[in-house]
């Protein structure tokens, strides 16, 4: 098991993920079944799909079974917004 903690400043929840499997979906996919947690809410199960490559990440789907996705295609529905291109620290 893995933990992902994301702390984006003092206006944010804090996001939680615990990655519970990880499988390649091909030479520059992965999907990670994942427990998401924000601040003080209950787990939720999702689904990610990341694109990597170049020591980069992208996430390209979020969703869970009984919620529309967090993200699709790339773009963070609630803001219309490409998520963001993440590079591998040195």
């Amino acid at each position: 098991m893995v933990l992902e903690v994301d702390e984006f400043g003092p206006d944010y929840e804090v996001n939680r993920y615990v990655i519970v499997a990880a499988k390649r979906m091909s030479g520059r996919r992965i999907a990670v079944d994942a427990l998401f947690q924000q601040g003080d809410a209950e787990p939720q199960p999702q689904l990610i799909i990341m694109r990597i490559e170049n020591r980069t990440r992208r996430t390209m789907f979020t969703g869970g079974a009984d919620e529309p996705p967090r993200v699709k295609d790339g773009i963070a529905v609630a803001i219309g917004k490409p998520t963001p291109l993440l590079t591998k620290c040195e």
